[in-house]
């Protein structure tokens, strides 16, 4: 038995359960060896991972195998780069804008070029599932009319006002939705004001980040 056969039969175990990316299976799988590595020092090997050609012995550098390992579970279509950015998409995109899906998508260790196409093929819903995500969560704008409450005499009632017009715009923004689609949003409220909470809280969050 040589290493790669515990190996795929490990990676097959995590794919049965997902998908995962090259990226991720690798380093299971890099970490499974390690551990396998470790144990077998002390004449431990409960999975099966060293033996005389592999880890237990003066052994190759495991990645190669895992390497392979993957290589060959990709040839045969049991491993897919691609059908892990759909999943992502299908699970993620109606409660996600493309800023969230685009962290996701890369923390998987997906090529540019896939993350690239997978979000075109969502860039253009991006509003009606922003407006969805709004109606679900708020279903209206803030009581009363922010707008209108700007001639209030009342400021404490204005300050409450666009505190909740502020609320729902970092609710969106934090969905990962960019700040033109949730000022969008927010105007199909009929409500300006909360379009110009939006900018505000937008433009607040990028000065914490580039603080």
């Amino acid at each position: 038995m040589t290493l790669a056969d515990p190996l795929k039969a490990a990676a097959l175990r995590l794919l049965a359960r997902r998908e995962h990316s090259v990226a991720e299976l690798t380093q299971k799988l890099e970490r499974r060896a390690s551990r396998a590595a470790f144990l077998a020092r002390r004449g431990v090997d409960p999975q099966g991972l060293a033996d005389s050609e592999g880890l237990g012995g003066e052994a190759p550098d495991p990645r190669q195998a895992i390497e392979r390992a993957v290589q060959e579970l990709t040839a045969r279509g049991l491993q897919s780069d691609a059908r892990v950015a759909e999943s992502v998409l299908a699970a993620q995109a109606r409660r996600h804008g493309q800023r969230r899906l685009a962290q996701t998508l890369k923390a998987k260790g997906l090529d540019a070029g896939l993350v690239e196409s997978s979000l075109a093929s969502v860039r253009e819903s991006e509003y009606e599932r922003a407006l969805r995500l709004w109606r679900q969560r708020f279903g209206h704008a803030p009581d009363g009319s922010a707008t209108a409450a700007s001639a209030d005499p009342c400021a404490e009632r204005r300050a409450d006002l666009q505190r909740e017009a502020a609320r729902q715009a970092r609710f969106l923004l934090s969905r990962g939705f960019e700040s033109e689609v949730v000022r969008r949003v927010l105007r199909s409220a009929g409500d300006e004001a909360l379009a110009a909470a939006a900018e505000a809280e937008d433009t607040a969050q990028a000065g914490s980040a580039d603080a």
